[in-house]
């Protein structure tokens, strides 16, 4: 729910604070039809507008104090005031090295031009250095500099992600004047104050514009693999609404049907996890399958998967629970205390181990014809 909210206000996933614990433990899936001309703003719109009408959530714009640094002027200020001239911006080069020759530096330069402080911080963030968290410190002005700026600087990458972030902050200071000083400073966060966990009903009409995705490939190819050549390596491909998956055992084929772990498939003779097999399958026309974005939904590819396994193996299974190696929780003079919060009440999961036991299969007898 976490990644709901920071896509639908357009913001980074850190800065999402408050609501109940569950927004960052339970995930969802949202599928929704919109004109095919949609802008990123557009969607994120609606998208608000969902999780605030199925959801009810309830959310407002705040300020936290966060690990981040101030921007203030030195004594003495290199910085010149843009002459107006020139390409505007901000434009960065870092000479390559002769070949053969040892790198014990990597210097970048930053030449500016009619650049503001805020543009300033914003191309700051964006360079490569040891502080430059996945969650991009922020950088608060506090120069009192009005106007576009021209101005040059330049410091050594390979020094600054070793670790020394004081590399980058003496740069500032020795070469534009200006001071980078780590401080806890006011960020923009999102506050949620509350929202539903279970979200509003469906539409009643809803297969009218989802209809139920197909169960079974319109045709496919199933065959023993031949021997691999010292070397070779075959990669599997999800692609176009095809399905190749070369030397695959009947084991690992189960698994991704069912989407289980290694040992959560037992029982069935040897060769399910011996003999490897190619399978080529072509999805129904229209099925989201392996879409020029390389995203789309997996679990019609299951269906499909377990339908070819059953169809061309008359394989049956059940499942069942077994024992397995796990870890017994106990408190040993505890300095837990209880929450005064209800609402953390009961949001762990814990995840059972089930079995898929396979009770019988037809052994394989050779190469099989495309089947519609």
């Amino acid at each position: 729910m976490v990644d709901l909210i920071r896509m639908a206000y357009g913001v980074e996933k850190d800065k999402v604070v408050g609501g109940p614990p569950w927004i960052s433990m339970y995930r969802f899936d949202v599928k929704a039809k919109a004109p095919a001309d949609l802008t990123p703003e557009s969607t994120r719109l609606m998208l608000k507008s969902l999780l605030v009408d199925r959801f009810h959530l309830v959310a407002r714009p705040g300020s936290r104090p966060v690990d981040g640094y101030n921007l203030t002027v030195g004594k003495h200020s290199q910085l010149k005031r843009a002459e107006g001239t020139g390409e505007l911006g901000c434009k960065q080069a870092m000479p390559k090295p002769a070949d053969g020759a040892p790198v014990a530096s990597q210097i970048l330069t930053v030449t500016c031009h009619g650049v503001t402080m805020a543009q300033l911080i914003d191309v700051v963030r964006d360079l490569p250095r040891a502080t430059r968290a996945a969650a991009n410190p922020p950088i608060v002005d506090q120069t009192n500099l009005s106007g576009a700026w021209d101005f040059e600087f330049h410091y050594d990458v390979l020094a600054a992600r070793g670790g020394d972030d004081t590399v980058f902050a003496e740069a500032f200071d020795q070469q534009l004047g200006l001071k980078l000083d780590k401080a806890m400073v006011p960020a923009p966060v999102l506050e949620v104050l509350s929202m539903d966990f279970d979200p509003t009903p469906n539409p009643a009409d809803l297969a009218k514009y989802f209809p139920p995705p197909p169960s079974e490939f319109d045709v496919a190819e199933v065959k023993p693999s031949a021997p691999l050549t010292p070397g070779t390596r075959q990669m599997a491909e999800i692609k176009n609404g095809r399905v190749i998956l070369p030397g695959i055992t009947v084991g690992a084929w189960m698994r991704m049907a069912w989407d289980l772990e290694d040992t959560e498939v037992v029982g069935g003779p040897k060769w399910l996890y011996t003999d490897r097999f190619d399978i080529i399958a072509k999805a129904p026309d229209g099925a989201q399958i392996g879409g020029g974005t390389g995203q789309f939904d997996v679990e019609p590819v299951r269906l499909m998967l377990k339908n070819l396994l059953i169809q061309r193996l008359n394989l049956k299974t059940h499942t069942e629970d077994r024992p397995a190696d796990a870890y017994v929780l106990k408190a040993v003079k505890s300095k837990l205390t209880p929450t005064a919060d209800a609402t953390l009440a009961g949001t762990m999961v814990l995840r059972t181990s089930p079995r898929i036991r396979i009770c019988s299969t037809r052994r394989w007898g050779g190469p099989s014809r495309a089947r519609t």
